[in-house]
């Protein structure tokens, strides 16, 4: 099993919480910012409503930042985006994947002895992301056989 030229395994729920949490807060922050009353000074108008605004438009963008979290799988390896960090592997990098009992995303085992938390893949997502888990899974051992040929010969 190959990847496809380009495939994309993304959560739906965090996807649609995190729009929908982003709406309702940032539009509430940036409504207060907008509609707070004048209070007659100059500095501090600036202060009472640019306050509310910028906090608005930063948990709009952090949330989106949450909603963007996901894998994109090609032929040559897989880049893992997370909120805050966009990761390139090359397939034979990726030694193994699994759920761990902690966390709510996939975990990938890497050939340097380390860990990565895949936070596209969820738990969360029920049966949705056990496909996606077992679709990244099943790719990961593709790509480590020999074409034509399993690993053990």
């Amino acid at each position: 099993m190959r990847a496809a030229a380009r495939e994309v395994l993304r959560p739906r729920r965090t996807r649609w919480v995190a729009y929908v949490a982003a709406g309702v807060m940032g539009g509430a922050l940036v409504g207060v910012g907008a509609t707070l009353p004048s209070s007659g000074g100059r500095g501090t108008d600036v202060l009472d409503r640019g306050l509310p605004i910028t906090l608005g438009v930063l948990v709009v963008l952090g949330l989106h930042r949450v909603a963007r979290a996901r894998v994109e799988v090609d032929e040559q390896g897989l880049t893992v985006v997370n909120p805050l960090h966009r990761r390139r592997l090359a397939w034979p990098q990726v030694v193994s994947v699994w759920y761990g009992t902690t966390t709510t995303w996939l975990q990938l085992d890497l050939d340097d002895g380390t860990t990565l938390a895949v936070m596209g893949i969820q738990t969360t997502e029920g049966r949705r992301g056990r496909i996606q888990a077992e679709r990244l899974a099943a790719l990961v051992d593709a790509h480590h056989r020999p074409p034509g040929g399993t690993v053990d010969g």
